[in-house]
């Protein structure tokens, strides 16, 4: 009986350490992807300002342009 309850304590624990290590995953994944799409935001702020003007970067970026 010892053996049993042992055995599903250590089954529980282990799904306990999966579960925080998925959470952990995605949350780095989450701030990882935030980075790049900000990033990438940037990047086409630079790009629609330098070939074609603020205008069109302002209609990119949803916000104005200095």
């Amino acid at each position: 009986m010892a053996a049993e309850c042992h055995a599903a304590w250590c089954a529980g624990y282990d799904l306990g350490v999966m579960h925080a290590n998925r959470v952990a995953a995605q949350a780095l994944a989450q701030e990882l992807l935030s980075a790049q799409a900000a990033e990438s935001l940037g990047l086409a702020r630079r790009e629609a300002t330098e070939r074609h003007g603020t205008a069109w970067a302002a209609l990119v970026c949803d916000e104005e342009v200095a």
